[in-house]
């Protein structure tokens, strides 16, 4: 009976519909009420019930009530509060929104549990192989991003750009007697260089795992989905909240790198100038007398790029002018943090302290790279052999926020298209495979 449902509300045993019967009250009161006072009761009811519908709706009106009453401390407080899994069904682009406007990160388990609204699809080891997935995705956003374990979506655009996004309505409430109450929110989940960055990380971790069960099943003739060892996933600063990473466990940067490091290949096309350390890299910017030889490695990528319009039916319009590149850096604004377009990384040792294959990374941008949403965006990766010849190259070309992905690598020893991928809009195609 509901009256006793109401003599003890926090029981996970009460029929859910009660549960329902109560919360379309609050609803109204979020709206004309005590707002704070619900706020708190319908936490500790989504703490209780496990149902998806009550915990997307719930999550939904208390994320935009808080918008609507300017409570960015009821907002940070229902972030707090997402200590359970089942806690977490939420609307992907309203979560990311939520915590962009509270300048908080976006962690690897949110990337995980929100795969989709960076435009990835294929889930088979998110579902099938979790924690190995966790690990590596865990390592490539560290590598993203100089050492953090998070990535935060301001440093992609400003709010003065998101409020120049198309806007969706959302509808707040489940209660039908105000269900007509909906919000317009900018569209955080259109393809940009945010979602563009994440959906990359997600493909690269794909591709790491694949990769990564493939060579224990040679050594140890097992399963795919039983893997002998189990990775160990690094732990949360705070057990309680599993959307809290550990920050004090960034990278460190082996500052002995130096340009006899780099000298020992054989780059004999590029003179090896002086290294900075920023952003947990050790960077050669690109001096005037490289410039010249970067343009023509530029321009042997557009020549090879030319196969992708007989492979596929891409526009031909994947060029990259290189008179167009940016080699200084400009200011992030609001920080003291440097953005950089295009310089070299420099990688000469592995992990273990072995030469790297690919010693010298080529990062190539224009002035476009630190734009919001330009309608042409062009940018990406050459990895130099230690012979100094380009050994693989990762080329993004997004064009009116469709990205097309082009993978390099060495076909018979020659340098060609191994992959082309196109991505936007919620979905990723596979265009082409060699």
């Amino acid at each position: 009976m509901y009256w006793q449902f109401l003599s003890n509300p926090y029981d996970p045993k009460n029929d859910i519909g009660y549960v329902f019967i109560f919360y379309y009250g609050l609803e109204r009161h979020l709206l004309y009420g005590n707002f704070e006072k619900v706020f708190d009761i319908i936490l500790k009811l989504r703490d209780v019930y496990n149902n998806k519908s009550f915990q997307k709706y719930s999550s939904s009106a208390l994320i935009l009530s808080a918008m609507l009453h300017k409570r960015p401390d009821c907002a940070e407080k229902f972030i707090a509060s997402l200590d359970k899994e089942y806690e977490f069904e939420i609307p992907a682009q309203l979560y990311i929104l939520c915590k962009f406007g509270l300048n908080m990160p976006i962690t690897v388990f949110d990337i995980i549990h929100f795969y989709k609204a960076f435009g990835f699809t294929n889930n088979r080891y998110i579902k099938n192989n979790p924690e190995l997935f966790y690990v590596n995705l865990y390592k490539n956003l560290r590598e993203l991003t100089g050492g953090l374990d998070m990535i935060y979506a301001g440093q992609y655009f400003s709010k003065s750009e998101i409020s120049n996004m198309k806007n969706v309505s959302i509808p707040v409430f489940a209660n039908v007697s105000i269900r007509d109450k909906e919000i317009l929110l900018p569209d955080i989940a259109t393809p940009s260089k945010f979602t563009g960055a994440v959906f990359m990380l997600l493909n690269k971790t794909h591709e790491d795992t694949k990769k990564e069960l493939a060579e224990t099943r040679k050594k140890n003739n097992t399963n795919e989905h039983h893997i002998t060892t189990q990775p160990t996933i690094p732990k949360y600063t705070d057990e309680k909240h599993p959307c809290i990473q550990d920050k004090s466990t960034s990278r460190t940067l082996n500052k002995k790198i130096s340009v006899e490091d780099i000298k020992q290949f054989s780059f004999t096309n590029y003179k090896i100038d002086e290294l900075i350390y920023d952003d947990g890299m050790a960077i050669m910017m690109i001096s005037t007398a490289n410039r010249n030889q970067v343009k023509k490695d530029i321009q042997t990528v557009n020549t090879i790029v030319k196969d992708v319009y007989k492979l596929t039916k891409i526009p031909n319009s994947l060029y990259i002018e290189p008179d167009k590149l940016k080699f200084n850096t400009t200011k992030m604004s609001g920080t003291d943090k440097k953005e950089y377009y295009t310089f070299f990384e420099c990688t000469p040792y592995t992990k273990t302290g072995k030469k790297a294959k690919y010693p010298l990374v080529f990062h190539y941008a224009t002035k476009a790279f630190h734009l919001f949403q330009p309608d042409k965006d062009f940018f990406g990766k050459l990895y130099y052999s230690q012979n100094g010849s380009i050994g693989k190259g990762e080329l993004i070309y997004w064009i009116n926020h469709t990205g097309y992905f082009i993978y390099l690598g060495l076909i018979d020893k020659t340098l060609s298209i191994k992959k082309i991928e196109k991505a936007g809009f919620g979905e990723k195609i596979l265009l082409y495979k060699a």
